[in-house]
């Protein structure tokens, strides 16, 4: 049973991120297989040096480095948003992730046993 957050909302342009990560966090302490997809304006988490508290809000970045510290490691991206969005490697956080296409999105889909979208 593996469950997969497909997160679509841009980090800072509704309280959606946040949450969807903190209900990550929630299920991984209750040992839940959690794996993570992030495709459209979600993808702007991943651009380095952020910081959300000018906004009032929490980091996003720092939000998802945090998610190996609850057993949750698969950590997946769309590669078309990526590009879209103009985030190249040197550019983004320090976090292991598995740029996928829309082939292997559509698997990722298929294999998890409940599907959560932001």
């Amino acid at each position: 049973m593996s469950w997969l957050y497909i997160l679509r909302s841009g980090p800072y342009t509704s309280s959606r991120f946040s949450e969807a990560i903190d209900a990550m966090l929630v299920a991984g302490v209750f040992e839940q297989p959690i794996r993570v997809l992030l495709v459209d304006d979600a993808v702007q988490a991943l651009r380095q040096h952020q910081n959300g508290e000018i906004l009032g809000s929490k980091t996003p970045g720092k939000m998802l480095t945090a998610l190996p510290d609850y057993d949750i490691q698969d950590i997946f991206v769309c590669r078309h948003s990526l590009e879209r969005a103009g985030i190249h490697e040197d550019a983004r956080i320090e976090l292991p992730v598995t740029i996928v296409d829309h082939a292997e999105q559509a698997a990722l889909i298929a294999a998890s046993t409940q599907v959560f979208s932001d």
